[in-house]
């Protein structure tokens, strides 16, 4: 039977993981450039932070964790321990819906306040 060693097997996940990150870069520069950081090397940071953090709340897929992704980038990287936007955490932490759900609703949510004005 042939195994795989988690060494080896993040070796072939290596490609699929810098397709995604320049996916999510693309897009971002499209769609979202504000708080967006302003080197190459900084963005791919910032997404391998927020892919890891996404992972805490069962976001895998990565239409979830291009949500999650907005998410920060309008609310901030330290949402979750912000007073000023406890919405977010309790719709991440919610049992109700999936993780998947749970991530767009906060992700509107979080438009429909920008869109009013109440986030900058």
């Amino acid at each position: 039977m042939l195994k795989l060693h988690n060494r080896q097997m993040e070796e072939f996940s290596k490609p699929n993981y810098e397709s995604f990150e320049l996916r999510v870069i693309e897009h971002l520069r499209k769609f979202l450039t504000q708080g967006l950081p302003d080197s190459s090397a900084e963005t791919k940071s910032f997404i391998k932070r927020c892919r890891e953090k996404a992972k805490l709340y069962g976001l895998s897929s990565e239409q979830s964790v291009v949500y999650f992704i907005h998410l920060v980038l309008l609310l901030g990287e330290e949402f979750e321990t912000s007073k000023r936007y406890p919405f977010a955490t309790a719709v991440l932490h919610a049992r109700a819906g999936t993780p998947q759900e749970r991530i767009k609703i906060a992700m509107l949510l979080a438009y429909q306040l920008k869109a009013k004005g109440i986030i900058p």
